[in-house]
């Protein structure tokens, strides 16, 4: 039975997110992850593991993920489908875990079932999974479970060697993602209830068992206390906790608690769910606050109230909190209130408490028969939602319109929207979005350089210059605005001004691939061709599979009499991009037989 009831969880998950195979990449995070970045178009390979372990790109600290997206497409290219796919077998395996893992503490399996199924086709599991940019989510998921079924092993016979795998499964999920940091914390609620390892009540003995369950975790909260400076640290270097440093702590626990609450109502009432949630960057209405203050007070209340008759709630609901406290904004991290994807975890608390402490609350078997059945129906029906909001990642436009019908002033859903049409050359339609969103975010570096490049494609130099210079003095130390300048002032015939911005962006990023591409044919056109040569050798370096360079560099070759070599390069170049007409002709000129 145990076996069937795995397999039926397996086939409900997959089949709830099997849509996802038809979505693409997004430009939210997944051409930072995937598209662009070519560390991880390299495939798996020993330099890309080096860079993994060192790199703060994407201002995170996350090596596993980084190792499993190269997997991805070592295996699959860079075919969306195939890296949706791996993120569903992932979830598939965590709701496994899930399964086993909930069973193994309560030793009950109906209900671990239940459970499981509820986590795992929940709509607030969507962001973690339909988003390729999310796998860190799913592999920190993953780990935290192992390292909680280790735990229920260790328990069963404590020993140095039966704790190690639970420092090692926890330190796994800390290198995919640091939300993992609280473990410890979870592992002490569960020495409460179901382990019934930490016990209350007068005397010594009581406190010594408190105190030397505590002193067992140490090495687990080392590593997490480790681990939370390194991320912060990253962090803070990538720029990542700028975007609303000026923020009040009275105005980060107004919004920690609103979150809260909307986290709770989300989970019973997952509607009108979106991408980005924007930070009101100052108070929330007051009754807002109030109200969610209240409710969260009162399931404290109950919670606690409880904890004798139906521990499963306190424990799940303390859980739940927890979890959250990295998310909540109280050292923020990005631009947004609160996010789907910051559920995945806490989430299983707050199952926890809804399936075991409504059996233990329930006054007869019968009341908790009606109140499984009653929950399974849910679960029945969080499906279709599921598949729904799964289908709204199909693409850029299907997406941030949809977080635009839910919110007209989303500020990040009209900078998205617009560069899914500035993508399409539609750059007239997306200056509406991007001025849009630049009332909301008058200095936001990203959207004065959309809106500077949309300018500039719409023949307004001046005003295209004008707004990237502002985009970088916003943003000096990110190459990609120096870079975008150093275009707009090239199309503006400002070859030397241009030339001076690549530069620029390379003092950033030594391995900026279009910067020295740019330089290569800047240098190219005042025949300064040793130069050249050497930049797109470089750019080749970065990136041995970008076609264009290794055409430049075959022609280069060719002006300066090193014609074996610029053919071999020639013939490379059009391996790679076959249709290149001008590589075929340069090779029929030279007499290589096409």
């Amino acid at each position: 039975m145990p076996y069937l009831a795995a397999a039926g969880l397996a086939l409900l998950v997959i089949a709830t997110f099997w849509p996802a195979l038809d979505n693409g990449f997004v430009s939210y995070d997944d051409d930072v992850y995937i598209v662009k970045n070519p560390q991880v178009r390299g495939g798996l390979t020993l330099a890309g593991v080096r860079w993994a372990f060192t790199t703060r790109t994407a201002a995170n600290w996350h090596p596993l993920a980084w190792l499993s997206h190269m997997s991805d497409v070592s295996l699959f290219g860079v075919n969306p489908a195939g890296h949706h796919l791996a993120g569903v077998l992932i979830h598939t395996a965590t709701a496994l875990l899930a399964l086993a893992v909930l069973r193994a503490m309560i030793g009950v399996l109906w209900p671990a079932v239940l459970a499981a199924a509820l986590f795992a086709v929940h709509p607030l599991r969507v962001e973690s999974v339909a988003w390729a940019a999310e796998r860190k989510d799913l592999l920190a998921g993953l780990f935290a479970l192992l390292a909680l079924g280790a735990y229920l092993r260790y328990v069963r016979g404590p020993s140095p060697r039966r704790f190690l795998p639970v420092a090692l499964a926890l330190c796994a999920g800390l290198l995919s993602k640091p939300m993992a940091v609280t473990l410890p914390f979870v592992l002490l609620l569960l020495d409460w209830w179901p382990l019934g390892r930490l016990r209350f009540g007068p005397g010594a003995g009581a406190r010594k068992s408190c105190y030397a369950l505590v002193v067992e975790k140490v090495p687990l909260l080392l590593l997490s206390a480790l681990f939370a400076v390194l991320a912060l640290r990253v962090q803070s270097l990538g720029g990542a906790t700028t975007a609303l440093s000026p923020l009040t702590w009275g105005v980060r626990l107004a919004n920690a608690a609103v979150s809260c609450a909307r986290y709770l109502g989300s989970t019973f009432w997952p509607v009108r769910l979106s991408v980005f949630y924007p930070h009101p960057e100052g108070y929330w209405p007051p009754a807002a606050t109030m109200v969610a203050v209240a409710v969260l007070a009162a399931v404290s209340l109950a919670a606690v109230g409880a904890r004798r008759r139906a521990p499963a709630l306190a424990v799940g609901w303390l859980w739940f909190l927890g979890m959250l406290v990295p998310v909540l904004g109280l050292v923020q991290v990005g631009a947004q209130a609160m996010a789907d994807r910051y559920t995945y975890l806490p989430s299983l608390g707050i199952i926890v408490a809804l399936v075991w402490g409504g059996r233990q609350l329930a006054p007869s078997r019968a009341a908790a028969g009606t109140a499984a059945l009653l929950a399974s129906l849910f679960c029945v029906a969080l499906s279709p939602l599921t598949r729904h909001q799964v289908a709204l990642w199909r693409d850029d436009r299907t997406l941030f319109g949809h977080a635009l019908a839910l919110d007209g002033g989303n500020w990040l859903a009209h900078l998205n929207y617009g560069a899914s049409l500035s993508d399409e050359g539609r750059f007239a339609e997306a200056e509406p979005h991007y001025r849009a969103a630049l009332r909301a975010q008058p200095d936001n570096a990203r959207i004065l350089n959309n809106l500077g490049v949309a300018c500039s494609r719409l023949g307004r130099p001046e005003e295209a210059e004008e707004l990237l210079r502002r985009a970088l003095a916003s943003d000096p130390r990110n190459p990609e605005r120096h870079y975008t300048l150093g275009v707009a002032l090239y199309e503006a015939g400002k070859s030397a001004e241009a030339g001076r911005s690549f530069a620029d962006a390379l003092r950033w990023d030594p391995n900026y691939r279009d910067a020295l591409y740019n330089l290569g044919v800047l240098a190219g056109r005042d025949d300064r061709l040793q130069e050249a040569e050497q930049l797109y050798r470089r750019v080749l370096v970065v990136d041995p599979g970008m076609a264009g360079a290794r055409a430049r560099l075959g022609t280069t070759l060719l002006r300066l009499g090193k014609r074996e070599e610029a053919v071999r390069q020639l013939r490379e170049a059009l391996r790679r991009d076959p249709g290149n007409e001008q590589v075929r002709k340069a090779l029929a000129g030279i007499g290589d037989g096409l």
